[in-house]
């Protein structure tokens, strides 16, 4: 099995479409983990394979209070996960 992918795919797969029915309200709140709070989705393609996207927010490393969100430090990774046929 080739795990790796040609360019021309890649760019196919970032070019895919990708509609996601949640509401805003369905990704608050975030899941506490070390110094930040994150969110996934999971996005179900036609042919079985999946897209997940994992949302950051990183919480202040200095100040007072440590559980305030640093809204301005915001980090975003997409993964794609082909079908297992």
């Amino acid at each position: 099995m080739n795990n790796l992918l040609a360019d021309d795919e890649i760019q196919s797969l970032i070019d895919e479409e990708k509609r996601v029915s949640l509401k805003l309200s369905d990704l608050i709140p975030f899941k506490n983990k070390k110094g930040h709070k994150e969110q996934d989705i999971s996005i179900k393609r036609n042919d079985g394979g999946e897209f997940k996207i994992i949302l950051k927010l990183s919480k202040l490393s200095h100040g007072v209070n440590h559980n305030l969100l640093n809204v301005l430090f915001f980090f975003h990774a997409s993964f794609y996960f082909p079908c297992n046929k």
